[in-house]
């Protein structure tokens, strides 16, 4: 049975002058399990009251109209193309329109997600970009002609170790349910003690380390030094490397010092880099 009908029975009944306990229990009689809900009788029963005669619903506005309209999404673009750096609350007051239809658009309608700048130790420009190109270029030239010219590598780098170095905030997560408090840690700065780290490998694994003494510097004669001790530790570690010729790759800042006082080293590559890596020969 269709609604308005169910609704011409309570009205007639109410006009009767029945109250809604009266026309429920006598429709009960009648449909039996198909009988409406006593909430809808009385609901009902007191729009008749109120002079509402009709047995067919008010017409309703529906939903009402959206602010995600093509029109802000394009806004929403532009504003983002001119400040990637935009917050959402910037968003919304420069468009007028609520935070959580904005982030309606960012995510569902734009695809866009805000995300961290990624750290790297330098930003490299075109021609340092190409340099590092020639070099890997000749790297695997010299590989093809040599089946053991990457074995003949010896490598190194430098860091600063630091007394304290507290762990990234991601290193302390920890699972927990959602209704658990989330751990506190007290913020601690990295500490102003540092020592300088000089690391030496090659394909077999570490060579050499060196941490620099408090107070000295770096000059040609402390890069002197460790090129003296990479040697002995090759003749201990190595047996058979010097025989065979060893590249050094390395900062170019070691071999500048050595080449300008020393001329010490003969230049492998003529594409070099003047900030990065630079493969120079020298029979150790």
């Amino acid at each position: 049975m269709e609604a308005v009908e169910y609704r011409s029975v309570i009205k007639f009944l109410y006009l009767k002058g029945q109250n809604s306990t009266e026309i429920h229990q006598e429709m009960v009689q009648v449909y039996a399990e198909k009988c409406p809900h006593y909430s809808t009788v009385t609901h009902w029963v007191r729009k008749f009251k109120s002079g509402f005669l009709s047995v067919i619903d008010e017409h309703r506005e529906g939903r009402p109209p959206s602010v995600v309209t093509e029109k802000n999404v394009s806004t929403v673009e532009k504003l983002i193309m001119q400040d990637r750096r935009i917050t959402v609350k910037q968003l919304a007051f420069e468009t007028k329109i609520s935070i959580g239809s904005v982030e309606t658009i960012l995510h569902d309608h734009l695809n866009l997600n805000k995300v961290s700048a990624r750290w790297v130790p330098r930003l490299l420009t075109t021609d340092q970009k190409q340099e590092r190109v020639n070099c890997c270029k000749h790297l695997l030239r010299q590989e093809a002609n040599d089946a053991f010219f990457f074995r003949r590598i010896v490598t190194m780098d430098e860091t600063w170790i630091y007394q304290l170095d507290p762990e990234l905030k991601s290193a302390s997560m920890q699972w927990r349910r959602p209704s658990s408090s989330p751990p506190k840690k007290a913020k601690v700065t990295q500490s102003s003690g540092k020592v300088m780290l000089s690391c030496f490998w090659d394909c077999d694994g570490t060579i050499m380390t060196d941490y620099m003494e408090k107070g000295k510097t770096v000059t040609r004669i402390y890069y002197s030094g460790l090129l003296k001790r990479l040697r002995s530790e090759l003749a201990r570690r190595r047996r058979g490397k010097l025989r065979s010729g060893v590249l050094l790759l390395a900062f170019c800042m070691i071999l500048l010092l050595l080449i300008k006082h020393e001329k010490q080293l003969r230049q492998l590559n003529g594409a070099a880099s003047e900030i990065f890596h630079i493969l120079y020969t020298r029979r150790i």
